[in-house]
């Protein structure tokens, strides 16, 4: 509540100085660890946490704000809508959306925000939705976004600082998932031109309107964000190490150690040699005849073999396997559903290249085998990372702040990017510095 609170005042205050300012504006933190932005008709604002991690100061933040409140005033977004509209472009996609946005907020709040989130985007067509903005309207929201920090006072050089900051960052995932074997995972980028004349023209835009400065508040940000989580929430699961554990859902499975973890809203996949092996999914069911579960619901479009009744981790299940095809390659896959508590089920589709061997098999059924029920204990103790401000003291260096980092992966590449040490930053002695660790 604190962290959407000063959100909202940072809109607020920019708002007020954009060419709607007595419009009613909502500002909403997305609990999501992807770095994203995005403003929908109606003043609709949504900023999530994973871009407030990497942002260095208020004005970076307030620079985002600016911009998507930007999209809004000059009615991007309505003409958008207007466009899908003319169309006849339906909503399906939208809920969808709407939907897996929901389960990363989480909980009975993330059901009841994703269902508003779903129904807004529902409301103006799918279409207007997820398709992107025009270079020109990006320029514009620039603009506009730059005009607005200028009249409350923040440093409109935020908005170009920022934009280098989204291009580390994008670097370090690109990194990250290259050595994991899975996509990059999406940024603001993704849907805003990635292009260094957009840095340019905010940073010329911000020149041109800078006449004394502006504030910055980073320490004000950073107050804001410290002791936030980061990465993946409880409330969407834990990826740690080798295994997944979801402590609101009280279960946990491990993989093996050639295997590395991917988290998305509404499955888990584990990957080997850029190759997705295993993905995780729960669904529900009344019945108990988990032989028709995997046949008629896992897979309505395949026909399978070999289709039979197991046990495993002392659960009721049942199996299957079939042939085809990613991309060029021949596959076989092994279907299995697994009974869980109450009507849950819970769902596993193992790939391998080519045949399944028996050391496949094998790996597969370890899998299955670790899945166990978690104790209310047990859960509790399930800690998720968060951002802690750390003093920097004189003498210290790179080393021993990722010394204290309990990141598995690429922890200097981390601490950099999150810091700005790759975009002109320094430690500086009396400074203070973002570092992830569990708790």
């Amino acid at each position: 509540p604190l962290l959407a609170k000063y959100v909202e005042g940072i809109g607020e205050r920019l708002k007020a100085q954009s060419e709607l300012p007595d419009v009613d504006f909502t500002f909403t933190v997305l609990d999501s660890p992807v770095v994203n932005a995005f403003a929908l008709p109606g003043g609709f604002v949504y900023i999530s946490r994973g871009l407030l991690a990497l942002a260095e100061n208020e004005a970076e933040v307030a620079g985002v704000l600016g911009h998507e409140i930007g999209h809004v005033t000059a009615r991007h977004t309505a003409q958008r809508y207007d466009r899908a509209v003319a169309g006849q472009v339906g909503s399906q996609i939208a809920g969808i959306a709407g939907a897996i946005l929901g389960g990363y907020l989480g909980g009975s709040a993330g059901a009841r925000a994703g269902g508003q989130l779903a129904g807004q985007a529902a409301g103006l067509g799918a279409q207007a939705w997820v398709q992107g903005f025009s270079r020109e309207q990006e320029f514009q929201a620039d603009e506009l976004g730059v005009r607005y920090l200028t009249r409350t006072n923040y440093d409109p050089r935020g908005m170009s600082t920022f934009l280098g900051a989204l291009q580390a960052n994008d670097e370090y995932q690109r990194k990250v998932s290259g050595s994991a074997g899975g996509d990059s995972i999406p940024n603001w980028l993704r849907s805003h031109p990635r292009t260094a004349e957009r840095v340019e023209r905010a940073a010329e835009e911000a020149a041109v309107s800078l006449s004394s400065g502006g504030k910055i508040n980073r320490d004000q940000l950073l107050n804001a964000i410290n002791g936030m989580v980061y990465g993946d929430s409880p409330a969407q699961g834990l990826i740690l190490g080798q295994r997944f554990a979801h402590p609101d859902l009280r279960f946990a499975f491990t993989v093996p150690d050639a295997m590395s973890l991917r988290n998305a809203p509404n499955h888990v996949s584990a990957y080997e040699d850029r190759a997705e092996r295993v993905r995780f999914s729960i669904g529900e069911s009344a019945s108990t005849d988990f032989e028709a579960y995997v046949q008629d619901k896992m897979t309505p479009k395949f026909a399978l073999k070999d289709v039979q009744a197991i046990n495993a981790a002392g659960r009721r299940g049942a199996i299957g396997f079939a042939q085809g095809k990613r991309g060029n390659v021949d596959i076989e896959v092994m279907i299995a559903a697994l009974d869980g508590p109450g009507s849950r089920v819970y769902e596993f589709i193992f790939a391998s290249r080519g045949n399944m061997t028996a050391a496949d098999r094998a790996a597969y059924n370890s899998v299955m085998d670790s899945l166990e029920d978690l104790s209310e204990r047990e859960a509790a103790l399930i800690k998720p990372l968060r951002i802690r401000l750390v003093d920097v003291q004189a003498g210290q260096r790179v080393d021993d702040f990722v010394r204290m980092m309990e990141v598995n992966e690429f922890a200097q590449d981390l601490f950099i990017t999150l810091n700005g040490l790759n975009r002109g930053r320094q430690l500086r002695a009396g400074d203070r510095v973002k570092i992830i660790v569990r708790g």
